[in-house]
């Protein structure tokens, strides 16, 4: 599969921080998909390679604890801050997590309508938001941690939203 070996290739050309690659919405929406489907390209990797794939996740985990808040507002930053969560719960980082959780509870606060809609009224946003919650949940449930409040809550108003615009 070709798939390691441009993962690779990215990882040797954009060691260094770059302007466009490493913005918080960009970083967010690579560790979503790397979170989404690490182990198809994990799976049979050697260790050197397994072992430079982490320590790159983990400099990109510091650079967007670092940089969340000047993510684009709206969506990429409620992305921005469930990537957060996702990296600190992944890569066994509880301060990661700990304040990944507080933006996104924040980011909840300030998109998530009392009504289950998005801020936005866009259904397109409305459903990404849902899906990277959902992924947040089910991470903590993998990590034996307890969701909070506050994501329960906003996926419960969220859910009848999606099936309203689905009709």
């Amino acid at each position: 599969c070709a798939l390691p070996i441009l993962t690779q290739q990215w990882l040797k050309r954009y060691a260094r921080v770059t302007p466009f690659v490493w913005r918080p919405e960009v970083t967010a929406d690579r560790f979503l998909n790397l979170f989404a489907h690490g182990r198809f390209f994990l799976a049979n990797s050697d260790l050197v390679w397994r072992s430079r794939f982490f320590v790159s996740l983990r400099d990109q985990a510091c650079l967007l604890a670092r940089m969340q808040g000047e993510a684009q507002a709206g969506l990429p930053r409620l992305k921005a801050a469930a990537a957060l969560t996702l990296a600190g719960l992944c890569l066994s980082t509880p301060r990661n997590t700990v304040l990944g959780l507080k933006f996104l509870a924040a980011e909840i606060e300030r998109q998530i309508l009392p009504d289950g809609g998005h801020v936005s009224r866009s259904p397109e946003a409305l459903a990404e938001a849902f899906r990277v919650l959902c992924m947040v949940r089910q991470t903590l449930g993998h990590a034996h941690r307890a969701v909070p409040p506050f994501l329960q809550a906003a996926l419960e108003r969220m859910a009848p939203m999606l099936r309203f615009f689905r009709m």
